[in-house]
């Protein structure tokens, strides 16, 4: 056999594939054999690059003779790049005279980069003698018959190529399907979530035909679970979200669009989780609707959003509640956000234009104060770009757009040419301060001060008659079966009760610097500075009797038909080796008498010190 190969070349330059063709050199053998009319005629096939592939006759070259070299007949046809060529000369070198005729085959179809030759020759003597008038008819024949040889030939080679390109094209597409469909599988089984296909059955069932290996991981059981019945499957979705969904689907099978929706389910050992799916319908011919589609657990992504909804809703209400302003002022020094304390506070809305420059203008109309709180805003600048953009807060004195003036602490953050700027309004937080300590030092239910007030009045209070060496009284009162007024009259009878004799106390002390207290419960205190033991014995016979006249019912009490105080008095003056809670325990120690005597009554200090 003789076998003819030629590489393929991809679009690349790389190496793409080998294509070979093979000739029997029998057939060959029979059709150079046919042409040679006498026995010193030869006949020869040979390749473009100079190798004969068969020779038949005398004029056989040496084992090692190229015919592709230099000067040779073979080479100068070549080089004519003509079809056919007749030459003379010898066939080798030292080789007898011969006349030669060569034919090119290489048709354009086969792209073969070295054309086949057939060449017949005789020596010219013979070709001279009497016969070459039928030499020349035979050499015609030969030609005649080596076209049709090589025509042959070429329509027997493009089939075999047609053959081998189907089938390699069959192979290549079987190799694709297949290699699809590992692909395909593959992704099944790696998908976090599952792949499905699920039938509505006319009559309202369901199943899946096909579920991927991921329904494992989300329900625990295997896909061939599924394929009969989806009830099992259906059975874990919320109630909640089971109606919803099921409208979806019938809609979804009712107009072939795109079903998608999130529902929870409830599983055994997992508790609640979010699935998030979506599937396009097709309808079949018996009347079912075979979904295909794709579910997700979004369990946690769901948790984060809403955890961040939450954190949004948290965000936003600490930001409307902020008791500071904010700005942002970009690099052309334009305000392009105001936050609602910042229009509270200045009066600019955030729909109007505003620029630093008016800003400077409007907010520090006084020349020389302008000049210098430009020049700390410098330096905070300049302080904020070597500190990572921190700018430290300081106190200014701005002139809102109402004509008003405002103590302001301004500080923020500068984000290159950009800042945001924040403003407290020190005014307010000092009335808010004022109002805190209002609230700190009054009695929430009475409105007169509290424990903590006057403890500390008590302090204060001692320290100034101690060092004056003047008497200091406390009067401690305490309502008669309050307890029992609460059980017959409820909370709200008994705080309306503390309160008239809160109001009672307060407005019978005289003087301005004389405290009432609520000390705690239904026990009430008053401090009286500068006053002796006589007179503040007079003072709280005074005060209980002002209670008793208030005339309030007291059904549940033992001693009066109304309600009473019992009140115990003590006084002293401040010494090296006393202290407030001295006099605090002289005075509960009488008021315990006071009680223990049978109540509504006043008991004093025996120990009084003038």
């Amino acid at each position: 056999m003789l076998v003819l190969a030629r590489s393929l070349t991809a679009p690349d330059g790389s190496h793409d594939g080998l294509l070979t063709a093979s000739l029997n050199p029998e057939y060959l053998h029979v059709v150079l054999q046919s042409v040679r009319y006498a026995g010193d005629l030869f006949t020869a096939l040979t390749h473009g690059d100079g190798q004969r592939l068969m020779t038949l006759g005398d004029a056989n070259p040496p084992a090692d003779d190229n015919q592709a070299r230099p000067g040779s007949l073979f080479s100068a046809h070549l080089a004519s790049q003509r079809p056919g060529s007749v030459l003379r000369g010898p066939l080798h070198p030292g080789g007898a005279d011969y006349l030669v005729a060569m034919r090119t085959v290489q048709p354009p179809q086969l792209h073969m980069d070295q054309p086949l030759v057939v060449t017949v020759g005789r020596a010219t003597q013979a070709v001279w003698a009497q016969w070459s008038q039928r030499a020349r008819f035979l050499a015609l024949v030969y030609l005649l018959s080596c076209l049709a040889l090589a025509t042959g030939l070429l329509a027997l080679q493009r089939r075999q190529w047609r053959l081998w390109h189907t089938q390699e094209l069959l192979a290549q597409q079987l190799a694709l399907k297949r290699q699809q469909e590992d692909m395909l599988r593959r992704l099944a089984d790696n998908l976090p979530g599952l792949l499905y296909q699920f039938q509505l059955e006319p009559d309202g069932r369901g199943h899946f035909p096909y579920v991927s290996p991921g329904v494992a991981d989300i329900f625990g059981r295997p896909p061939e679970d599924w394929r009969t019945d989806a009830a099992p499957m259906l059975a874990h979705i919320h109630p909640a979200d089971l109606a919803a969904g099921a409208a979806a689907m019938q809609e979804s099978a009712r107009t072939l669009g795109v079903w998608q929706g999130e529902y929870r389910l409830h599983l055994p050992g997992s508790g609640e989780r979010w699935l998030s799916g979506q599937a396009r319908p097709q309808r079949l011919d018996d009347g079912s609707v075979l979904w295909h589609g794709y579910v997700q657990d979004v369990t946690e992504a769901k948790q984060q959003a809403m955890e961040l909804q939450a954190k949004e809703r948290l965000l936003r209400h600490l930001m409307e509640q902020m008791p500071i302003g904010l700005c942002l002022v970009d690099e052309a020094g334009r305000f392009y956000f105001r936050n609602q304390r910042f229009t509270d506070y200045f009066g600019y809305p955030a729909h109007e234009g505003l620029t630093l420059q008016r800003w400077w203008q409007e907010v520090y109309p006084d020349e020389d104060y302008r000049a210098s709180v430009l020049a700390t805003w410098s330096q905070t600048l300049a302080y904020a770009n070597a500190h990572d953009g921190a700018m430290p807060s300081h106190e200014y004195r701005v002139t809102t757009r109402y004509g008003t003036q405002r103590t302001m602490a301004i500080g923020g953050i500068a984000m290159g040419a950009q800042f945001m700027a924040s403003f407290i309004d020190l005014t307010e937080q000092k009335a808010h301060n004022d109002l805190l300590r209002h609230l700190a030092f009054v009695d929430g239910v009475t409105g007169i001060a509290n424990r903590r007030r006057f403890d500390e009045a008590l302090q204060r209070e001692w320290r100034d008659c101690q060092r004056k060496g003047a008497p200091l009284a406390l009067l401690m009162f305490d309502i008669d079966h309050f307890k029992a007024y609460n059980d017959l009259y409820g909370h709200q009878g008994g705080d309306a009760c503390i309160r008239a004799v809160a109001t009672v106390l307060s407005a019978g002390l005289g003087r301005p610097h004389d405290l009432a207290a609520r000390y705690g419960g239904e026990e009430f205190v008053c401090l009286l500075p500068d006053c002796g033991a006589p007179d503040a014995l007079a003072k709280a016979r005074e005060l209980c009797q002002a209670v008793r006249a208030l005339g309030l019912v007291h059904r549940g009490s033992p001693v009066a038909p109304v309600v009473t105080l019992s009140a115990g008095v003590a006084c002293l003056v401040p010494g090296e080796h006393d202290s407030p809670e001295t006099l605090l325990a002289r005075a509960d120690a009488s008021l315990y008498r006071a009680k223990f005597a049978g109540r509504d009554r006043v008991e004093s200090d025996l120990n009084i010190l003038l």
